[in-house]
């Protein structure tokens, strides 16, 4: 998948060679600095770049090439945690200047016919929809309504490889990393992003992650702002109420408590959508955690995408109101289309090599090169669009108006 946008301005050449300058300084032996130009130049290829080469390749030397190149990937101890801290660093300035982004939390299925590459093996994939031989790798990607750029990305290992040590010491896989879960792998790679100095953004995630307490309650902990789905059978307790589900408390509310909402969006549903929301305490306290925080339970009902309901719970504050939850709701939903572009932005389904170690070391590589032409470029179009270079403001709530009903306080005069 080649992105035209990346061609908007002549390569910049001298600032690559930086760039890769800071992260070969990472990778523990200055004779590896070649490789990874090398790589480099092979991914910003499977882009669609072509940066200007210092020399012609000598033919007679591409088959030595490729056999360096496939053992830096491949083989090399080469550290993608500080790799990663690297590139991050270098872009973090000009991504925060881009206002309005969120975090997406997702899967990625990398889809396989054999069952020796690390972490395959038949389970389900929400890009196809159905059961397949696929790997499944966490992914956190900083998106706005344009763009998206992939931050982080690990394999998530199902319950037959982490049940099986023998398969993991062969594949290569940590010790450490064999029995990671995939809130455990989320979680982390939040926290990581945090500890690189990255600032704190709202989260968007499936239903996959939204229905595990623990990844809610570690949002919480990290201080994060969410809106994530979750299932009807979600346990829950109204304020005040006994135990309920998401589903059995949508049942006991009356049709005129759900209502259509204008947004600023354009939503192209408005009219046919309709929308309700509850502060609840989720029933899902587990252990090292506190206890569980109020949320919002959000009702979507949308006629256009089939019958039933959708629910998600959200951690706005109390007074947020009717038209703020909905507009969240509908930004995440702006935003959709970019979480099937991850496998083909990070090259994944071009990997071939079948251990943890190069899987990681060629997304390491792959988020760090497309950083580094995507960071600059959406700085450069947010300050073509500020006025006298100002930052604008990055409210995550618009003011409410006072005079409307759906800007009180939810709950105020509906049963």
């Amino acid at each position: 998948m080649v992105d035209e946008s990346l061609h908007a301005s002549p390569f910049p050449l001298r600032e690559l060679d930086a760039f890769l300058e800071q992260l070969a300084d990472g990778l523990g032996r200055p004779a590896r600095g070649a490789c990874l130009r090398d790589y480099g130049f092979r991914l910003l290829a499977g882009m669609g770049i072509t940066p200007p080469l210092d020399a012609p390749n000598d033919p007679l030397r591409e088959s030595a090439r490729h056999q360096a190149q496939h053992h830096f990937i491949a083989k090399a101890d080469w550290p993608d945690d500080e790799v990663r801290r690297r590139a991050r660093a270098w872009v973090l300035e000009p991504l925060e200047l881009v206002p309005d982004t969120v975090w997406l939390v997702e899967d990625v299925e990398i889809a396989k016919r054999g069952r020796h590459s690390v972490g395959v093996a038949r389970q389900y994939g929400v890009t196809p929809g159905r059961h397949g031989n696929c790997q499944i790798a966490s992914a956190v990607t900083l998106a706005r309504r344009a763009d998206s750029l992939p931050l982080a990305c690990d394999l998530i290992l199902p319950g037959e490889w982490a049940r099986d040590p023998d398969r993991c010491r062969r594949a290569g896989v940590p010790i450490e990393r064999a029995a990671m879960s995939r809130t455990d792998i989320a979680l982390a790679q939040l926290g990581e992003l945090l500890a690189h100095g990255f600032p704190r953004r709202r989260v968007f995630a499936d239903i996959r992650h939204g229905q595990d307490p623990a990844f809610r309650q570690g949002l919480d902990a990290l201080g994060l702002d969410y809106l994530v789905s979750v299932p009807a059978s979600t346990p829950l307790r109204s304020s005040p109420g006994a135990l309920s589900t998401a589903g059995e408390l949508a049942r006991s509310l009356s049709p005129d408590a759900f209502r259509a909402v204008a947004t600023d969006d354009g939503s192209a549903d408005f009219g046919l959508e309709r929308f309700a929301a509850r502060r609840v305490t989720p029933d899902d306290t587990v252990g090292g955690f506190d206890r569980p925080r109020e949320a919002w339970l959000v009702f979507e009902h949308r006629p256009v995408t089939g019958p039933g309901l959708g629910y998600a719970l959200c951690n706005l504050p109390p007074e947020a109101t009717l038209q703020d939850i909905v507009r969240l709701v509908r930004h995440r939903r702006s935003l959709e289309l970019h979480r099937f572009t991850t496998l083909h932005k990070l090259q994944l389904a071009h990997y071939a090599g079948r251990g943890w170690r190069g899987f990681h070391h060629h997304a390491t590589l792959a988020l760090a090169m497309l950083a580094f032409v995507t960071a600059p470029r959406w700085a450069a179009v947010y300050a073509a669009k500020a006025p006298n270079g100002r930052e604008r403001p990055t409210a995550t709530r618009a003011p409410s108006n006072g005079t409307d009903l759906l800007a009180q306080p939810i709950g105020a005069g509906t049963s």
